[in-house]
């Protein structure tokens, strides 16, 4: 019997996390709107589809990576394959499955624009995964999935609105920026795990640090316009101040605990919340 539960990653497997935390920031971007959506029946559907068509797309993207990953790095599906649990070309159709799951509610719905970036996902999950692109180990694929957090805010913001404002694109740009912050954090667990990743571990402790740093900078140009964006600077701060207190033992911790990513000062990954309660508040649009 194959383990469902980690065949799609809805449940960790020794290094590897699950796709559950990324997908919060659908629900960020839902929250951007005001409280009265999250109330009224119409959303609530909105809601509720919307999820499915991100839970979809992101069972497809992480089961492809360890599918095509299983080469090179240790993966459940790869452990599934060499016991003979499955066979490798059920496991490539089972993880195209949930694509066909999520066709209905990607079409009800109804937001051109969201049904655009969800397309865009899958495709970037393809090219970064697939054998035949490799971006993952081109020199500035780890960017992919750092963009993918981004459009995946925007693609849940767009189910409610057809356009853009200022502070929805400061915020997309914090999101971006915190994104490549975790994905460097991930690299860098990855390495000392034996994995091999085209950032050289160097650069990729020093990006640790500068990414927090650029955040700072870009919050401080943000909050001349609404001075809510003053939240990263503070939060950004934090996590400088952390790094130089946390050993790189205890970074690969956090990494992988189920608790400790939120609650943990080298990640503080609270400043959404509060941005959250922010756009509950009507502060966001």
């Amino acid at each position: 019997m194959i383990d469902w539960l980690r065949f799609y990653r809805i449940r960790g497997w020794k290094n590897r996390v699950t796709w559950i935390k990324p997908t919060l920031y659908s629900f960020l971007a839902y929250t951007m709107f005001g409280i009265k959506p999250l109330f009224v029946h119409k959303y609530i559907k909105l809601i509720l589809l919307n999820s499915i068509v991100v839970a979809g797309i992101a069972m497809f993207a992480y089961s492809l990576n360890d599918f095509f990953s299983a080469k090179k790095e240790k993966s459940f599906i790869g452990e599934e394959i060499r016991k003979k649990n499955i066979s490798v070309s059920q496991a490539h159709a089972l993880c195209f499955l949930p694509l066909l799951l999520i066709t209905g509610p990607l079409f009800l719905l109804s937001s051109i624009k969201s049904a655009l970036l969800a397309t865009v996902l899958v495709l970037f999950s393809f090219v970064y995964s697939s054998e035949q692109f490799d971006i993952k180990n081109k020199k500035y694929g780890w960017l992919v999935l750092p963009l993918s957090a981004t459009l995946l805010f925007l693609e849940s913001y767009f189910i409610f609105a057809g356009f853009l404002t200022r502070n929805i694109l400061f915020l997309s740009i914090i999101i971006f920026l915190f994104a490549c912050y975790m994905e460097v954090h991930h690299i860098i667990v990855d390495q000392s795990f034996g994995e091999m990743r085209v950032l050289p571990r160097k650069k990729a402790k020093n990006l640790l640090f500068v990414f927090p740093c650029i955040s700072i900078i870009l919050s401080i140009m943000f909050s001349f316009y609404n001075p809510i964006f003053l939240v990263t600077a503070i939060f950004s701060i934090v996590r400088t101040f952390s790094l130089r207190c946390t050993r790189e033992k205890d970074l690969v911790r956090i990494r992988l605990s189920s608790t400790r990513p939120f609650l943990s000062p080298v990640y503080s990954s609270y400043e959404f919340l509060i941005y959250g309660l922010f756009g509950l508040a009507g502060w966001m649009i």
